[in-house]
């Protein structure tokens, strides 16, 4: 699977051979359970791929248990001056009037937009992005925003303008993978899959500075539109803890002898410039503080708008 899949394989970045060939004497000398636990591991070590390597078994979810998102929108203007949004996918259980809101945002100098969801939810998520995140953007950039796609080193062909503007409806499993969403086809993948986001002719493009906070129960579209215009500088993100394993590339995992599962990751995922991206600007660990006044927020407004952050205006507003 590293020799045909993996992307460093692929570029010639990578001597599959010795990588097996220099921890197999020692599995050979002692072939026990212990030994080849330690081959693996430090096969997966000089592999350098963190997305690669022996699977640990944990119970991740499709919630959390500790952050309650606010079922409504809510707006506030933070003690250091940013106007804060918080704007769950349970908000859109009934329409929002988008205009009105993309107005409001267009006047602030700096806004902070929390998109941080409580659980997985695909119908609520989707809606999320179509009716805010999608048309916010939209008016964000001046030329089509081409998203972060998956690519294997078996297509050779390079980033292409005229992806279908699409929508990628494939419900996501709660350890990160697409639900039904394949890298190997008859033994090869040779095709690619895009989606682009259009600018809005018809609408004044919005300058204010955003900072976006999401966490891993945000939809797949709006995370790679989201990182897509970080990447274009365009945006700030905060990102509370981990980010979902598609972001980094399709994984193909195995069940190997002694019951040690091992995933390895078959492809890697291109922004519109042909390189990986760029990391967030801060990730956080889960924190179960959402008032107004926790550290997450301060933090987001310390990190983005420096020059623009200044203290509370008066003595009776405090970040304690």
């Amino acid at each position: 699977m590293i020799r045909y899949f993996h992307p460093l394989a692929g570029k010639g970045q990578l001597d599959t051979d010795s990588l097996v060939i220099d921890y197999l004497e020692p599995l050979l000398a002692s072939p026990t359970p212990t030994s080849f636990q330690w081959a693996l591991t430090h096969v997966f070590t000089r592999l350098g791929d963190p997305q690669s390597g022996i699977v640990i078994s944990t119970s991740l979810s499709t919630h959390t248990t500790w952050f309650k998102e606010r079922p409504n929108l809510v707006t506030r203007r933070l003690p250091t001056g940013e106007w804060y949004l918080a704007l769950s996918q349970q908000a859109f259980q009934q329409p929002i009037r988008a205009d009105s809101l993309l107005e409001q945002l267009a006047s602030q100098s700096a806004v902070v937009i929390d998109l941080r969801n409580e659980r997985i939810d695909n119908a609520l998520g989707l809606a999320q992005y179509t009716q805010f995140v999608q048309p916010f953007i939209s008016q964000l950039i001046e030329q089509p925003l081409v998203l972060p796609t998956a690519r294997s080193f078996y297509y050779h062909g390079l980033l292409r303008q005229d992806f279908p503007d699409e929508l990628n409806l494939l419900p996501i499993e709660k350890d990160g993978r697409m639900n039904q969403h394949y890298q190997v086809y008859f033994g090869l993948r040779n095709m690619s899959e895009g989606v682009y986001l259009p600018m809005n002719p018809l609408k004044k493009r919005i300058n204010t500075r955003v900072c976006f906070l999401i966490n891993r129960f945000v939809n797949v579209n709006t995370l790679k539109a989201v990182m897509a215009l970080h990447h274009r500088q365009g945006c700030r993100v905060l990102l509370e803890g981990d980010m979902p394993d598609y972001m980094y590339g399709e994984s193909y995992r195995m069940t190997l002898a002694d019951q040690v599962s091992v995933k390895i990751r078959t492809s890697e995922v291109l922004y519109e410039d042909g390189t990986l991206g760029s990391a967030v600007d801060q990730q956080l660990s889960e924190q179960a503080d959402t008032s107004w006044q926790a550290p997450m927020l301060r933090q987001a407004c310390l990190t983005s708008f420096p020059n623009f952050w200044r203290p509370p205006r008066t003595p009776s507003i405090s970040w304690r």
